[in-house]
């Protein structure tokens, strides 16, 4: 089986994924080679779809479900711990950009007032100013993370009212 490289921003946390990295700088040959020996999935009940090399000298594990990347991290850490991190990969929210927001609106309280004001069925903690732009002819552009259900419900409406202005949503 050849190990093909992979990027690790084209992975998403519901892919089952366990991502193992050398603590010193090691070839991922070395590494397979290491947990082929130390780890048995026949005892673990473990199946494991796929093996993929990272760009860094990892490699990327993807098991069937929840309970596999569990027991498998757990019998990787306690016998191959000194040698290598484990980690699952963290899921990142979803990017809204609201486009030709008027400088007037600019306050602590914009994202509450854009939430009442349109009736999106969302809380203040769901939602996270990433960047606002520099203002261009008193206008400018705010992008925020949101839940995945959010982001669908604003991009099937296109616009969105922030005060007396209706702004337009980009991903």
């Amino acid at each position: 089986m050849k190990i093909q490289p992979i990027l690790k921003s084209t992975i998403t946390k519901t892919d089952n994924i366990l991502i193992i990295q050398p603590k010193e700088k090691t070839e991922a040959q070395n590494i397979r080679e290491d947990i082929r020996r130390t780890i048995d999935p026949v005892k673990l009940q473990v199946g494991i779809k796929m093996g993929k090399q990272t760009k860094n000298g990892g490699i990327i594990l993807r098991c069937e479900n929840n309970e596999s990347i569990s027991t498998l991290k757990e019998n990787i850490q306690s016998k191959l711990n000194k040698k290598y991190n484990i980690e699952e990969p963290k899921s990142l929210k979803p990017r809204v950009k609201i486009v030709g927001i008027h400088e007037e609106n600019d306050d602590e309280n914009l994202l509450e007032r854009i939430i009442t004001q349109n009736k999106l069925e969302t809380t203040l903690s769901d939602l996270k100013v990433v960047h606002t732009s520099k203002p261009i002819k008193k206008r400018y552009n705010l992008t925020m993370e949101c839940t995945h259900q959010l982001r669908d419900v604003l991009l099937k409406r296109e616009n969105i009212f922030v005060g007396w202005m209706r702004c337009s949503l980009k991903t």
